[in-house]
């Protein structure tokens, strides 16, 4: 009877180990991914040049900028600090603007490349705008 107790045990614990490795692994491997696109994000992204144009400046510890310009009344040019997250499974950018309460975050669906960056805006979940950006 305790012999039977000892190898329940034991291999209560070989599956908890194999559990822990295959969940550290598979986490490791999303932040490493995430790392990834954050990387590839770092820097400016602008539209092409018009009267209005929008700026995304991305910086490597979660935060950016989102720089509205107006050509024609420079006056009408304005800043918005933002906080970021990315998940790379789902290709989803998440932006909360400083100056909206907490729980209003824009969410896009992104495609990044070396030189552009696609930005679909979801609201309610459905898509509201789309930025086409180039690398500054």
């Amino acid at each position: 009877m305790r012999k039977k107790k000892m190898r329940a045990m034991k291999n209560i614990h070989i599956i908890i180990t194999l559990l822990l490795i295959f969940f550290t692994c598979s986490c490791s491997k999303n932040d490493e991914e995430n790392n990834d696109l954050r990387s590839s994000l770092i820097g400016s992204w602008a539209e092409k040049p018009s009267r209005e144009q929008f700026i995304f400046t991305f910086n490597k510890d979660g935060s950016g900028i989102h720089e509205s310009l107006n050509s024609k009344y420079p006056e009408y040019t304005h800043y918005y600090p933002f906080t970021y997250k990315i998940d790379s499974k789902t290709m989803t950018l998440t932006i909360h603007f400083d100056d909206k309460p907490q729980d209003k975050l824009s969410l896009y669906k992104i495609k990044v490349t070396e030189n552009t960056l696609v930005m679909h805006l979801y609201e309610h979940g459905e898509l509201a705008d789309t930025f086409y950006l180039f690398k500054q």
